[in-house]
């Protein structure tokens, strides 16, 4: 029954989520291309590139279902058989079709050899980090409890049917006062490809997973309330003519600096060696830039907007806003709090305290098992959220990534395809945290001897993770993106970028 009950539920849920996908994909796709039949082929890998790192995430709760209730699913066969799609994903299909719609408006052939050539070098030097690694990399030290006991002098009883049988033994007979002796032993065995392409993809992901989860921790909630704070209010119209007039003229500044930019380009181009390389960087290093003041711009027309159209505004959307951050901060706070006690501080080696472990455990006990589900869930979902955010925000902020923001009505196919393979590739990392992070609640499932048993003990990979050198390195970088944010919450145009008085910033009144 219990098998029957999860294959419904697998089922249920792939149904809602790509309804959710396609949803999202309307609601955020450029008019040019929000069109049904507009690029459909593009549009399905979209929608089935999000699928997949949201079924690998539910599939952890519904691998610990299995497990506990006694069920007879293949969970071992479902995660490599989503780790086999998400590699061929995030290897072939995303990258190639991103190479081809970046290049949206040019001829078909000089589209196909770009997208072609681009896709057989990714290719290359991917094949050779994973394929070599693998050779080289992929074995694993098993940790073993080897313990030694002397038996009782007559270990035996007769049963009433005249057979001889072992005597039962109390646990206690096995402690090493009694005359048992306990060594710490290993064994080595060689990890299946997929464990090791996941572990390797996680690896990768991790770093990037520390960067942008970091921030997005505090970004969320603290954008959340932000957008309450600056939320549209009456302003006189002196100060509404002075505002417009400042946004057109920084807007006229960034038309002439966008051709600027062009002319650059063009050198750039042309530039061959040393010097066309330097040229190249620089350009890109402007142009990122260039969109982020373009991206900081939009929405002070946004604000000016929602002012001059101030009775069609619904205003308890920003106070549901503001009771969203408010939770979100607990949320963020009891997530980071939970690092401590499960993961970081271990006193003679044991956690402190299981936390939200001990949560979902009293949940799945008290016969409300679903609700288990569906909070592990909402977490990991609510995490993915924060890495998403901190991509935008750290691009936002420190110029040092192209930015691919998810607007709605105003995101390009090629955006939202980068998108969804960054997302792919946190994904691998994602799951691992999460299986770290609830080691006691994911106990003895497939999933815990693929990330933890196996990952964890590969050889390069478990320095990093028994030193917990991630763990370390995310907490340091929440705790100093959360006073940055703190102290400059909003993304503001410096005065040389011909804004006078104030700065044109999101949270101005």
């Amino acid at each position: 029954m219990i098998d029957a009950f999860l294959i419904i539920v697998v089922l249920v849920l792939m149904v809602i989520l790509c309804v959710i996908n396609i949803y999202i994909l309307a609601h955020y796709s450029h008019p040019l291309e929000s069109k049904f039949g507009e690029s459909l082929f593009a549009k399905i890998i979209i929608v089935v590139a999000l699928l997949l790192p949201e079924v690998e995430i539910l599939m952890l709760p519904l691998d610990v279902s299995n497990q506990q209730e006694g069920g007879n699913l293949d969970m071992k066969g479902f995660w490599y058989t989503m780790t086999m799609t998400s590699m061929i994903f995030v290897f072939l299909i995303l990258p190639i079709a991103y190479f081809y719609y970046e290049t949206e408006g040019e001829e078909l052939k000089s589209r196909i050899w770009y997208a072609a050539k681009m896709q057989f070098f990714f290719l290359l030097i991917s094949s050779i980090i994973v394929f070599v690694s693998y050779a080289a990399l992929a074995y694993a030290n098993i940790p073993l409890d080897d313990i030694t006991c002397t038996l009782p002098a007559d270990p035996t009883t007769t049963s009433c049917d005249g057979s001889t049988v072992l005597q039962d033994f109390d646990s206690t007979q096995f402690s090493t006062d009694e005359g048992c002796s306990r060594t710490d032993q290993s064994f080595k065995v060689k990890v299946s490809f997929a464990v090791y392409f996941v572990g390797l993809m996680a690896f990768i992901g991790s770093w990037v997973l520390i960067i942008f989860l970091g921030v997005g921790l505090s970004a969320v909630p603290i954008d959340l309330i932000i957008e309450f704070r600056t939320r549209p209010k009456r302003i006189s119209e002196n100060k509404f003519n002075n505002r417009r007039n400042q946004l057109l003229k920084h807007v006229k500044g960034l038309r002439q600096e966008g051709k600027r930019l062009e002319g650059i380009k063009e050198v750039a181009d042309r530039g061959k060696g040393w010097k066309g390389f330097k040229e190249r960087r620089v350009f890109k290093r402007d142009l990122t830039k260039f969109e982020a003041k373009c991206l900081i711009a939009e929405k002070e027309f946004m604000i000016l907007e929602k002012i001059s159209n101030l009775k069609k505004t619904e205003p308890w959307l920003y106070y549901l806003k503001l009771f969203a951050g408010c939770v979100l901060v607990i949320l963020s706070f009891v997530w980071f709090l939970h690092i401590f006690l499960w993961v970081l501080i271990k006193p003679n080696g044991n956690q402190v305290h299981p936390f939200l472990n001990s949560f979902l455990e009293g949940l799945r006990s008290g016969h409300v098992e679903f609700l288990s589900t569906a909070v592990f869930a909402a977490i990991a979902l609510y995490l993915l959220w924060c890495t998403l955010k901190g991509n935008i925000k750290f691009g936002l902020r420190f110029f040092c990534f192209t930015l691919y923001p998810l607007k709605p009505n105003e995101t390009f196919l090629s955006s939202l395809m980068f998108n969804a393979w960054m997302i792919n590739v946190w994904a691998f990392a994602l799951l691992q945290y999460l299986t770290l992070n609830f080691s006691m609640f994911a106990r003895m499932t497939d999933a815990y001897l693929i990330f933890i048993l196996q990952i964890e003990n590969t050889w390069f990979f478990k320095w990093f993770y028994k030193n917990e050198i991630f763990t370390w390195i995310l907490i340091i970088w929440i705790v100093l993106a959360f006073f940055y944010l703190i102290f400059k919450p909003t993304e503001r145009l410096s005065l040389e970028d011909q804004v006078r008085n104030k700065d044109l910033e999101a949270n101005r009144n």
